[in-house]
């Protein structure tokens, strides 16, 4: 049985490299896939892996096909397309810094395999944002833990190979990264270390690993901020491009994200935010819409698709329009979605197309916030971790079918 196998195997590999000059991913056997096992090494040929999907039909490039040097940051962000976040993963805060993976496990999700990376690249996702929180592995001299950057190292390898931009960023940093004027001095001071540190150990990657500053930055809970809150995170947003392209080498060249305060979908407060100095920096907002049925726990779990459901999302897209885009700034919507409430699939798929729509018609990427959480809590979760399987098929059929105008069933060829 083994010897039919392999040979199966060699003769697709031959009959794939025939027809297009790419090698397969080597790793069909779903048994090389389990979660928790090691997983082997991919050659480097595997990122430019031929994949049987039918949503490959409809995408016409992945990361590693794009020339970047002549690419303003508009047409990047749009490059992006559809992306999903690996949350609540090493962006968790338990572990007390004991391991990486003790950290990554702490609240609950297990160890990030090789083959979930695999699974978001074969639905046909082209971004991977990976939230990491850092402080459990920085000491008092503000110097990163080694294996901790390995770690992070070796995902965003997974990613790359598969052929998916990559996004990381410092999220759940809270304790210490405070934006008042009285905290700037020593906030800056170890955002740019770190910042110096993440710059140099990835120095050789290109323009698909992008840098994002921070996640959220706000005083405690003001989601809103003041004048002067709003100014410290400017400043930290230049402190952070000034030290990232001080490095040189690739860290001149690579598209950078900075949020305004709190990452707000809430225009007024992108008014007061100036964008640093630099053609390749981009605006990074959060937007769960609208609000009450996407993330209030508490809200309705219905939508009904009138004006009262969309207005949010139309005066997002319009402010993204009127406010960053006339004005020369790109944008990526780096957190959106809405959660699962009393079996309301039907209403989530509606709202997510309609989000979809909006975000393709502005040429805005958008990245689903998936914590793998389908029961209680905030459950955002569409891909399981360890089946690798998405749980709701129709929430991304209608972000892929909004995004590339197709009619794409996902499970079916």
């Amino acid at each position: 049985m083994k010897r039919l196998i392999a040979v199966f195997i060699m003769i697709c590999l031959l009959a794939a490299c025939a027809s297009c000059g790419r090698k397969p991913d080597p790793n069909t056997d779903p048994d090389l896939n389990r979660p928790g096992e090691n997983m082997e090494e991919l050659p480097e040929e595997s990122s430019t892996v031929v994949r049987e999907s039918a949503v490959y039909g409809i995408i016409k490039k992945r990361a590693y096909d794009y020339n970047f040097d002549q690419m303003t940051a508009i047409e990047f962000a749009a490059n992006l397309g559809l992306g999903w976040n690996l949350g609540n993963t090493l962006d968790a805060t338990g572990g007390e810094g004991q391991s990486p993976i003790a950290q990554e496990t702490s609240w609950g999700n297990p160890e990030t395999t090789q083959g979930l990376i695999k699974a978001v690249a074969d639905y046909g996702f082209t971004t991977l944002r990976i939230p990491i929180t850092w402080y459990n592995f920085v000491d008092s001299n503000n110097n990163i833990d080694e294996a901790f950057l390995e770690r992070v190292k070796q995902i965003v390898d997974w990613a790359i190979d598969e052929g998916l931009f990559v996004i990381i960023n410092t999220h759940h940093e809270t304790d210490w990264l405070k934006p008042t004027e009285a905290d700037y001095p020593q906030v800056s001071e170890k955002l740019c270390r770190m910042w110096e540190q993440i710059g140099n150990y990835f120095a050789d990657y290109d323009e698909r690993l992008v840098f994002e500053a921070m996640n959220e930055p706000r005083v405690e809970d003001d989601w809103n901020g003041n004048y002067r809150s709003q100014s410290v995170v400017n400043k930290l947003g230049n402190d952070f491009v000034t030290t990232v392209r001080g490095l040189g080498g690739n860290n001149a060249t690579r598209f950078l994200m900075v949020p305004c305060y709190a990452a707000t979908s809430n225009s007024d407060v992108w008014k007061h935010y100036k964008m640093p100095d630099d053609e390749r920096v981009i605006l990074s907002v959060h937007a769960y819409l609208p609000y009450d049925f996407a993330l209030n726990i508490y809200g309705t779990d219905k939508w009904r698709g009138n004006s009262h459901d969309t207005r949010d999302i139309d005066n997002l897209f319009s402010g993204i329009s009127s406010v960053l885009h006339e004005n020369g700034i790109a944008c990526v919507i780096g957190e959106f979605g809405c959660m699962s409430k009393n079996g309301n699939l039907e209403d989530r798929i509606a709202c997510t197309q309609y989000f979809a729509e909006k975000a393709a018609e502005a040429k805005v990427p958008i990245m689903w916030w998936d914590n793998n959480a389908f029961y209680e809590g905030e459950t955002f979760g569409l891909i399981r971790r360890g089946t690798n399987v998405c749980e709701y098929p129709g929430i991304i059929e209608a972000m892929f079918n909004a995004w590339y105008g197709a009619d794409i069933k996902f499970g079916e060829e």
